[in-house]
C-alpha cells in the first residue's frame, strides 16, 4: 500500500494520465473530470447559500413534527374550550356625560367677585380635567355605595324583588371561599390589614368604574364592569346621579343668598342715612340746586360788572367833557364883538365855516378821547391855526362893536351841570363796587358748599354702586339656588347608562385566537427544543457541522426502493445517477499517483453507519455508473456478511466469493463475475455452502492482499462494507482502503454514532472523502423548495 503522504504528491492531470496502462482512457478522465467539476461548480454555488439551506431547514420544522404541533394544537384548542366554560362573565355599561358652556364655565361664584378678581380664561380642558378628578374621586364612590348598599356591591348583584341580593352561583361560591381562605391567612399572618366591607365595597366600585375622555372633547365616558348587566348599568347610572348631585351643590357657596339679603339691606340703610343727611344740608343753607344757585349769582355778579362798567364809562366821559369846558372858558374871550362892519369877502367866509367844522370836530372828539389823544391835538392844533388866519383876516377886513360873551356864559353853566353829574356818578360806582364785593362772597360760599354737596354724591353714588352690585349677586345666588334645586347645570346626560346583556368578558373570538396561538407556538417551540436536542442528523448542515466532513451529495428518500429495483431501474434514476458521477468524478480527483509506481486502480470502501441505511444501494449504483458512464474497470466487492445485500442483488447467492477466494479454496475466475457489456465485474461474499467454521477460518486469512491484487488489474475496486454499528471484522479492511465513503440515513443515524466510527480514520492512510447523506425527506411544500 502507498502511503498517505506519497499518495498526496501531486494533483497534475499529466501525472493521472498516467493510469492509461491499467486501462483508463483519456476520454474517461475527461468525463470524470467534467462530473467532478460540475459538482465542484454545484457545490461551490450552494455553499453561498448555506444560510438559505438553513433557513429552508428552519422552514421545514413546522412540518417535521407536524403532529406534535397539530397534537398541541388540539389540546391547546380543548384547553380553551374548557377555559370558555368556566370563565367568568363580566358584562358592561356605559354612559356618556356632555360639558357644556353654562354658567360653570363663564363666570365665577357671586361671593368671589365681591373685591378684586384676576380674570382667568377657564379652558375646556381644565374643566373636562376637573370633571374627571370628581368623577375618580373617593366621594363618588361613598355616594354610589351608599345608595347601592355594601352588600349588592360585595356580591356583584343588585337585590332582588323581595329585597335581597341574588344569590352566588357555584363558581362564586368556590372563589369567595378560596378568596376568604386567602383573606383569613394574610389577615392573620400580618400582611394584610383588617378593613370594613365599607372599604372594600368602595374600594371595588373605584375599581369597576371605568372613568375617560377623549383628547380635545368635551365627552365623558363612564364605564362599569360587574358580574350582571344589571349591576353594570346600575353602577354608571349611580355614578352619573351622585356626579351631578356633587356638581350642583360645587358649583356654588353654601350661604351666599342669605350674605347678599344681610348685605343689600344694610347697604339701602347706609344710602338713606346719606340721602336724608344731603337733604338736611340743602335745606338749611336754603340751596334748592347748586347750579341754580351758581347762575342766579352769576347773572348778578354779571349786572352789577355791567353797571359798574358803564358808571365809569360815563364817570370818565364826564370828566373829559368837564376838562374840555375848562379849556374853552379858558380859551374863549370875555368879550365879543357887538357890531361889526366888514366887506363881503369870500376867504374869510370860507375861513369862518372851517373853523365852525373844526370847533365841531373838537367837541366831538373831546367826548370821546381824553387830552392826550393823537387826534383831539392834532384837531386842535389846526383849529387853533384857522382862529389865527381868521383873526388876521378879521382886523384886516371888520370893524367891531365890544359886548360880553354869550358862549362862555352857557359853557360855564355846563361845567357847574357836569360836576354835579360827576358826583352822582362816583356814588353810583362805589355802590356798584360794593355790590360785587357781596356777589364775589357769595360766590366763594356757594363753592364751599358745592365742594360739601360734591362729597355727599359721591358717597350717595358709592352706597348706590354698591347697593346695585349687591343687588345683582343677590339675583345671581337666587337663580343659582333655584337652578340647584331645579338641578339645571352645564352637564347633560345625552346617553345614558346602557343595558346589554351580552358579556363583553371573555371575547371568545380573542381567547380561542389565543390558545390557538398557544398551542402552535407550544408546538412550533417543542419541534425547536426537539430539533436543537435531536442525537440524530437529519440535514446536510447538521452532518457538516457535527462530522466535521462535506457532506458529497443527498439522496432522496424513495418509498419501498429495493437494491434489486435501484438496479434495475438506474437508467430511470437520472439524479442518482448525476450524484453518483459527481461522487466518482471527486474521487478520480482527489489524489494522484506518485510517478515511479507501477499503475494501480482505486480502492473505495462504502460504510454505513446504521443497518438499512441504503449503503449497499449506493455501493451497486457507483459501480454501475463507474462502468457504464465513465468507462472505468470496476469491481464491485461484496464484504457484508450478514445481508449480502450485492450478491442478492445481482442473483450472485450461490457463487463462491470473497472468502473462499482469500482462502484459496476457489479461483478467481470461479469467484468474479463479469456483466455482460460492461467493465463491471462483481464479487460475490461467499457461497451458501460456506458454513459458519469455514467462514471462521477464512476469515484467518488476510483479504487485504485479495483487494491489491485486484487493485492492480482495475481502475476502481469498490467494498460494500457491513454497517458500522455491528460488529464485523471486515470493517477493519476499509483502514487499508484508499478512499472510504461514508452512509448516514437522515433521521436516524446518531451523532455520536457516526462520529466514533469516524475517529478510528484519524491516524490510518485511509481518507474519508465525505459523507451520503441517505433518504432525506422534503417535508416543506413545493413553496419552500428555493428557500
Amino acid at each position: 500500500m502507498t502511503s498517505k503522504k506519497q499518495r498526496n504528491l501531486s494533483h497534475d492531470p499529466a501525472v493521472f494520465f498516467s493510469h492509461r496502462a491499467s486501462g483508463i482512457d483519456q476520454s474517461t478522465v475527461i468525463m470524470a473530470r467534467a462530473s467532478h467539476d460540475s459538482f465542484t461548480e454545484s457545490a461551490a454555488h450552494h455553499g453561498d447559500g448555506r444560510h438559505s439551506a438553513s433557513l429552508r431547514s428552519y422552514l421545514e420544522l413546522p412540518f417535521v413534527y407536524k403532529r406534535l404541533i397539530i397534537g398541541c394544537l388540539v389540546a391547546a384548542i380543548l384547553l380553551g374550550w374548557a377555559a370558555l366554560l368556566v370563565w367568568p362573565r363580566k358584562y358592561e355599561s356605559e354612559a356618556k356625560l356632555m360639558l357644556r358652556v353654562g354658567r360653570e364655565s363663564v363666570s365665577l361664584d357671586p361671593t368671589a367677585t365681591t373685591s378684586q378678581t384676576l380674570m382667568l380664561q377657564k379652558t375646556q380642558e381644565e374643566e373636562v380635567v376637573s370633571a374627571l378628578e370628581m368623577l375618580g374621586s373617593r366621594q363618588i364612590a361613598e355616594g354610589v355605595v351608599d345608595e347601592l348598599g355594601e352588600s349588592s356591591i360585595l356580591n356583584g348583584s343588585l337585590p332582588s324583588e323581595g329585597g335581597e341580593p341574588a344569590g352566588p352561583t357555584v363558581v362564586d361560591r368556590v372563589k369567595g371561599l378560596v378568596s376568604g381562605a386567602i383573606d383569613l391567612v394574610a389577615t392573620t399572618s400580618g400582611l394584610r390589614d383588617e378593613i370594613s366591607n365599607h372599604e372594600v365595597a368602595v374600594r371595588r366600585v373605584q375599581g369597576a368604574v371605568e372613568i375617560k375622555a377623549q383628547k380635545k372633547s368635551n365627552v365623558i365616558s363612564v364605564q362599569a364592569s360587574a358580574k350582571t348587566p344589571e349591576m353594570a348599568q346600575a353602577l354608571v347610572q349611580q355614578t352619573c346621579d351622585t356626579y351631578l348631585k356633587q356638581h350642583l351643590l360645587n358649583s356654588q357657596t353654601a350661604g351666599s343668598h342669605d350674605f347678599f339679603v344681610q348685605q343689600v339691606d344694610a347697604a339701602e340703610a347706609h344710602l338713606n342715612a346719606l340721602t336724608d343727611r344731603k337733604s338736611d344740608y340743602m335745606k338749611k343753607r336754603g340751596i334748592v340746586s347748586v347750579e341754580a344757585n351758581r347762575e342766579l349769582l352769576q347773572e348778578q355778579l354779571a349786572t352789577c360788572e355791567r353797571e359798574l362798567l358803564m358808571a365809569t364809562g360815563s364817570l370818565e366821559q364826564v370828566n373829559a367833557e368837564m376838562a374840555d369846558l375848562r379849556r374853552k372858558i379858558a380859551d374863549t374871550e370875555e368879550e365879543i364883538v357887538a357890531e361889526r362892519k366888514e366887506g363881503s369877502d369870500s376867504t374869510w367866509s370860507g375861513m369862518r365855516q372851517q373853523v365852525y367844522e373844526l370847533e365841531l370836530q373838537e367837541k366831538s372828539l373831546a367826548a370821546k378821547y381824553t387830552p392826550q389823544h393823537r387826534r383831539l391835538i392834532e384837531t386842535r392844533e389846526q383849529l387853533d391855526g384857522a382862529r389865527m388866519i381868521m383873526a388876521k383876516l378879521r382886523s384886516e377886513r371888520v370893524d367891531h362893536s365890544m359886548t360880553p360873551n354869550p358862549m362862555k356864559r352857557r359853557m360855564e353853566d355846563d361845567l357847574q351841570r357836569s360836576q354835579t353829574q360827576v358826583v352822582g356818578l362816583q356814588s353810583v360806582v362805589l355802590e356798584k363796587e360794593r355790590q360785587r364785593v357781596q356777589l364775589a362772597q357769595q360766590v366763594r360760599e356757594l363753592h364751599d358748599w358745592e365742594i360739601e354737596l360734591t362729597q355727599m354724591d359721591r358717597d350717595i353714588e358709592s352706597s348706590a354702586a354698591s347697593l346695585k352690585k349687591l343687588v345683582e349677586k343677590l339675583e345671581e345666588a337666587r337663580v343659582i339656588e333655584e337652578l340647584r334645586n331645579q338641578q339645571i347645570s352645564n352637564v347633560s346626560v345625552f346617553q345614558p347608562a346602557t343595558f346589554v346583556e351580552r358579556p363583553a368578558s371573555p371575547n371568545k373570538r380573542i381567547l380561542a385566537a389565543g390558545f390557538v396561538m398557544l398551542g402552535l407556538c407550544s408546538g412550533v417551540g417543542l419541534a425547536f427544543l426537539r430539533e436543537i436536542g435531536s442525537d440524530t442528523m437529519r440535514t446536510a448542515e447538521h452532518v457538516e457541522s457535527s462530522l466535521r466532513y462535506p457532506v458529497l451529495t443527498k439522496i432522496p428518500h424513495q418509498p419501498r426502493l429495493e437494491l434489486g429495483n435501484s438496479i434495475r431501474r438506474l437508467d430511470d434514476a437520472g439524479d442518482i445517477r448525476t450524484r453518483c458521477r459527481s461522487i466518482i468524478g471527486d474521487l478520480m480527483l482527489s489524489r494522484a499517483q506518485p510517478i515511479g509506481e507501477p499503475p494501480r486502480g482505486r480502492s473505495l470502501g462504502v460504510i454505513g453507519i446504521d443497518p438499512g441505511c441504503g449503503a449497499s444501494t449506493l455501493a451497486a449504483a457507483l459501480a454501475m455508473v463507474s462502468s457504464d458512464d465513465c468507462g472505468l474497470k470496476t469491481i464491485l466487492i461484496d464484504a457484508d456478511g450478514r445481508t449480502r445485500s450485492v450478491s442478492k442483488a445481482f442473483g450472485l447467492q450461490n457463487a463462491p466469493g470473497l472468502l473462499e477466494l482469500s482462502a484459496g479454496d476457489a479461483a478467481v475466475e470461479q469467484c468474479v463475475q463479469q456483466l455482460s457489456d460492461s467493465k463491471l465485474a462483481l464479487l460475490p461474499y461467499a457461497s451458501p455452502t460456506v458454513n459458519d467454521s469455514e467462514s471462521k477460518s477464512a476469515e484467518r486469512h488476510d483479504p487485504r492482499q485479495t483487494i491489491e491484487a485486484f487493485g492492480q488489474a482495475n481502475d476502481l475496486v469498490i467494498i460494500d462494507f457491513p454497517p458500522a454499528s455491528l460488529p464485523d471484522q471486515a470493517l477493519s479492511l476499509a483502514q487499508t482502503l484508499d478512499y472510504v465513503v461514508v452512509v448516514v440515513e437522515s433521521e436516524k443515524t446518531k451523532v455520536a454514532q457516526a462520529q466514533r466510527f469516524l475517529n478510528r480514520f484519524a491516524g490510518s492512510d485511509t481518507e474519508v472523502i465525505g459523507i451520503v447523506l441517505n433518504k432525506t425527506r422534503n417535508y416543506a411544500p413545493a413553496m419552500f423548495s428555493g428557500a
